[in-house]
């Protein structure tokens, strides 16, 4: 599952079109509405997931899990771009989260 999830994550960072983060975007300072952004569109990202991890434990056919993965990496780029936001913003948050242990809690304490 976990795999599924990190897969995708990368595909979402592959449907914006961002390049690799560097590690100057990683440590980037996010403004206050960016992250409430990022954290509004959790719970849409979350579902999309969730429905399909749960399509893609049915299928068998790599052909048909690649277009569902696809797909679902197209869901989550129209969700974050939907709210205001861009990919590569979300991208670099979702990275500067797993790294920054302040901004984690940050982003934690705003989800609550």
């Amino acid at each position: 599952m976990q795999k599924l999830i990190a897969l995708m994550f990368a595909l979402l960072i592959g449907m914006g079109g961002a390049a690799a983060v560097s590690a100057q975007e990683m440590d980037a300072e996010f403004n206050e509405q960016q992250l409430e952004l990022f954290v509004e569109v959790q719970t849409d990202i979350e579902e999309i997931r969730n429905e399909y991890s749960a399509r893609l434990a049915t299928v068998e056919d790599p052909a048909d899990a690649a277009a569902l993965q696809e797909e679902a990496g197209q869901l989550m780029v129209e969700a974050v771009e939907d709210i205001g936001l861009e990919v590569a913003t979300y991208n670099n948050i979702a990275f500067a989260i797993q790294n920054d242990p302040e901004l984690l809690e940050r982003v934690q304490n705003m989800m609550n």
